[in-house]
């Protein structure tokens, strides 16, 4: 008798993760990992313009207003926070960051 459960590798769940700073250096190859190893991988971006270091990779890039809903959609296993501030107006602006 089965429990009605089957933990087959073939039916093993994909993990999810978003990555946030993902247009970043550390962010695209952390994404670029993940994808490689078979997750499914969301990138909330700021800026549509700046995906050049996601180009090509089988990644569901989302605008930060959509984050809450796609949340509640993706239901990630796992959130990597890897986006920083790089710049600010001044170096005060800077560090009130």
């Amino acid at each position: 008798m089965t429990s009605g459960t089957d933990n087959s590798p073939e039916k093993a769940q994909v993990p999810k993760a978003l990555v946030t700073g993902a247009t970043g250096f550390i962010g695209s190859h952390l994404a670029e990992r993940l994808v490689s190893r078979g997750w499914e991988v969301v990138c909330p971006v700021r800026d549509r313009a700046s995906l050049r270091h996601l180009s090509g990779l089988n990644v569901r890039v989302t605008a930060l207003d959509t984050l809450e809903r796609d949340l509640a959609e993706l239901q990630p296993d796992y959130v990597f926070h890897v986006a920083g501030a790089t710049r600010g107006l001044d170096m005060n602006a800077y560090r009130c960051l």
